[in-house]
């Protein structure tokens, strides 16, 4: 899984492959343990009376990462 997520991000991050912040507050290679330490505190508010579920407010660097993988906040798959 780690893998995959690296995968899709550095693709997605295009030539440099680099991303603002992801590493101690520096530009660093997405891989799979930074991509996921960047969205360990991300929750996940569930589908609750006709609302879809959505992420709330994510920080700069987690839309960053959830941009790079594909993820509309607003809609979570």
């Amino acid at each position: 899984m780690f893998s995959l997520v690296e995968r899709e991000a550095r693709r997605a991050a295009g030539p440099s492959e680099l991303v603002p912040g992801l590493y101690a507050g520096r530009p660093a290679r997405p891989t799979g343990r930074l991509i996921h330490e960047a969205l360990a505190d991300l929750r996940l508010v569930p589908a609750h009376g006709g609302q879809p579920a959505y992420i709330p407010r994510p920080t700069a660097l987690q839309q960053r990462v959830l941009d790079l993988l594909g993820v509309d906040p607003t809609k979570p798959p």
